[in-house]
């Protein structure tokens, strides 16, 4: 099934009402089809999720922990998370996710 736009926020807001519990977030940002227009059936929803709190956390803490309250939400699609810092997002290279998401990607979501 394809979402809409307004489901996709309502989605990521769910989210980041869980994840909010455990962590502060700044900001949302969704990338990947979904944020470039050109969804299908099988499209995940792709989100940097932002917060300072990343600074203490190595990859593999921030995985689990950001895929763990993916897992909370009751939804038919699967949202796929990454964590980043604001200093991280700054620094990417175009060439890496990062610099993809700084580019191109949408912010849903401000604290």
């Amino acid at each position: 099934m394809v979402y809409k736009k307004n489901e996709i926020k309502n989605i990521v807001l769910n989210y980041v009402k869980e994840l909010q519990s455990r962590i502060p977030v700044e900001k949302i940002i969704l990338f990947g089809s979904y944020a470039y227009g050109k969804p299908t059936k099988s499209s995940d929803i792709d989100i940097a999720v932002v917060s300072e709190k990343f600074k203490k956390m190595d990859d593999i803490k921030r995985i689990m922990l950001l895929s763990d309250y993916s897992r909370r939400i009751k939804c038919s699609v699967d949202i796929d998370p990454i964590g980043f810092t604001e200093d991280e997002l700054a620094k990417a290279d175009y060439f890496e996710i990062g610099g993809e998401i700084v580019e191109k990607g949408v912010v849903v979501y401000h604290g």
